[in-house]
């Protein structure tokens, strides 16, 4: 696998969505963003290298940023207005010093 830099420079990710359905109604109310990588880890590895390179807030931003972007380009959410669910990182949220630690 590329170093995490490396991916993150190269956008060699994307995402992939999976539907969120209300089964009373048997409808999909939205939908989760799930990152892959071009690389052969799963997303588990890919947060973990990123986290011990120091790439975390890099790899979580430009990761939710994607996300977005993708779930717009696919014209998802006129399914029926459909939501758009997006993983962050726990550390990201928990700890502040990751943020800060970036030098951004």
């Amino acid at each position: 696998m590329d170093s995490i830099a490396e991916l993150i420079e190269n956008r060699r990710f994307y995402h992939v969505f999976q539907p969120i359905c209300h089964l009373p109604q048997k409808r999909t109310i939205g939908y989760e963003s799930l990152i892959r990588s071009t690389s052969p880890v799963g997303p588990d590895e890919l947060f973990q290298r990123a986290m011990e390179q120091q790439k975390l807030f890099h790899l979580d931003t430009l990761s939710i940023l994607r996300a977005i972007q993708a779930f717009f380009a696919e014209r998802l959410q006129e399914k029926k207005n459909c939501f758009l669910s997006i993983f962050i990182h726990p550390p990201l949220l928990t700890n502040i010093s990751l943020v800060l630690s970036t030098g951004s």
